[in-house]
């Protein structure tokens, strides 16, 4: 956890001072907009050899937001986010080699996320602003378990397999609406992972998530 901690601080600091010489001169503190959001996700990843089903993750953290025209802004978030996926079908054996049965497995991963987005409003219609963003994350695992279920038991387990960084892409679109001195708003937003979440695969995850939130 503060091994993660600490990369997501350097990291942090790295996208600052790759976005702070594009704004510096035209910098003014009273127009960055801070804020808070929550959603979930459906989650899964690609290139599994059995066919797998998608894991309903969440998200919850906080946002900062800076003009840098009236068409476009620069986002930086930080998020504890939710993700995983379901092999609904799996054989399972115990430490000692033998065969328990075939069990429902579910790997529960938790990450300290933080995107760097660029987000494009094109059209302001009064209080509705419609947007695209898009951008790129890093994400620091936080704690990983696997979970087996059959009709009769639920067992979790925590597991040493999981990468401790993942990185991808973000597309979304949404909009926001004024609300009071700040905005409401709705996204829908895809994220597609470049890593393999688990060690010694090429298991890439990916994401569906529907977030709200307020920022002034």
């Amino acid at each position: 956890m503060k091994r993660s901690l600490h990369i997501a601080a350097v990291v942090a600091a790295l996208a600052l001072i790759t976005v702070a010489p594009g704004l510096a001169r035209e910098f003014n503190p009273a127009l960055v907009g801070y804020g808070g959001k929550i959603g979930f996700s459906l989650t899964n990843v690609s290139n599994h050899p059995q066919k797998t089903e998608n894991h309903t993750g969440y998200l919850i953290g906080g946002l900062c937001n800076y003009p840098k025209t009236d068409l476009i802004s620069f986002q930086i978030e930080i998020m504890l986010s939710g993700k995983g996926f379901t092999v609904p079908d799996t054989t399972v054996y115990d430490t000692g080699n033998v065969l328990l049965g075939r069990l429902e497995a579910t790997w529960l991963l938790q990450y300290i996320e933080m995107p760097v987005l660029a987000k494009l409003s094109p059209i302001r219609t009064g209080k509705y602003r419609p947007y695209v963003i898009g951008g790129g994350y890093a994400a620091f695992l936080v704690h990983s378990k696997l979970r087996l279920k059959d009709n009769l038991l639920e067992l979790d387990y925590d597991v040493n397999n999981t990468k401790g960084l993942d990185v991808g892409g973000i597309g979304g679109v949404g909009i926001d609406m004024m609300a009071g001195r700040g905005w409401v708003f709705f996204e829908i937003r895809y994220e597609q992972g470049l890593m393999s979440v688990i060690k010694d695969t090429d298991y890439k995850s990916h994401a569906l998530s529907f977030q709200a939130g307020y920022w002034f």
